[in-house]
């Protein structure tokens, strides 16, 4: 016992030995870039994210024919009745939204445990693994649908929560940089209805792959230069109470003065 007592405070304190490691390495990348670029080029880099790397399954409907044509639950059709076909294409949106909801705060604990910058990767890496699913779905794998939705649901809203840290950066215009990230979210669903408009003379598959590419890809850029390790490292030093000029027109502060003024 006093062995297995022994092996296991070896093993944890490799861990954690690990652990520091990463934070110190992970560190590092937090002064690749700093300045008063940063945060507006972040800003538009998370919007554009969050529109073409985000909920575009909230678009599911218009995904349908598409894979209808595929044959997609085929057999579940019953002569002229396919009732049964399209319960299983809203059974799948329901488990991703289900999975999006009841899962998302794991996305606040690796947060907190593990930092903001590998929270990204893992949001990232989940939401591509959901793209691929929807990419392989086929009349001979249509249950591949159902992880499809459940990843892609939970990667895009983990990568949106990530995102939303950019809204520190910009500390008297945090609830504007919130709302226009979560707009441009909700808004993803246009990417659905792209897709099934370009097919069949670009296939479903491309066009998913297409996106877990640009997923991975884009997402990693945010990671390394945009977002920090720590999420109270997105704060500029010295802008808790005073920020720059740069946003001083959407202030409160700025809007009362000028109406004194007149």
């Amino acid at each position: 016992m006093k062995q297995n007592l022994s092996i296991q405070t070896i093993t944890r304190a490799q861990t954690n030995k690990i652990i520091l490691v990463w934070s110190e390495q992970s560190k590092r990348l937090d002064y690749l870039w700093t300045g008063e670029s940063k945060r507006w080029v972040g800003l538009i880099a998370a919007l554009i994210e969050n529109f073409f790397f985000g909920a575009s399954f909230y678009g599911f409907n218009a995904l349908i024919p598409p894979y209808m044509e595929m044959g997609v639950f085929q057999n579940l059709c019953n002569g002229t009745d396919c009732t049964q076909q399209e319960r299983m294409f809203g059974y799948s949106y329901l488990a991703g939204m289900m999975c999006q909801l009841c899962l998302v705060p794991l996305t606040g604990l690796l947060m907190d445990q593990i930092g903001l910058r590998v929270t990204k990767f893992v949001a990232i890496s989940i939401l591509c693994i959901g793209s691929l699913f929807f990419a392989f779905t086929s009349a001979s794998a249509p249950y591949l649908l159902f992880p499809a939705c459940m990843f892609v649901g939970l990667g895009s809203f983990a990568s949106l929560f990530c995102n939303y840290n950019i809204c520190s950066m910009f500390v008297r215009v945090r609830g504007l940089t919130v709302s226009l990230l979560t707009g441009v979210y909700d808004s993803s669903s246009a990417i659905a209805f792209f897709v099934s408009q370009t097919y069949p003379k670009v296939t479903i598959q491309t066009s998913f792959i297409i996106l877990a590419c640009g997923t991975l890809i884009y997402g990693s850029l945010m990671a390394v230069f945009i977002l920090t390790q720590k999420e109270e490292d997105m704060v500029p030093p010295g802008q808790n109470a005073l920020e720059s000029p740069s946003t001083e027109f959407f202030s409160v502060r700025y809007v009362n003065t000028a109406m004194v003024k007149l």
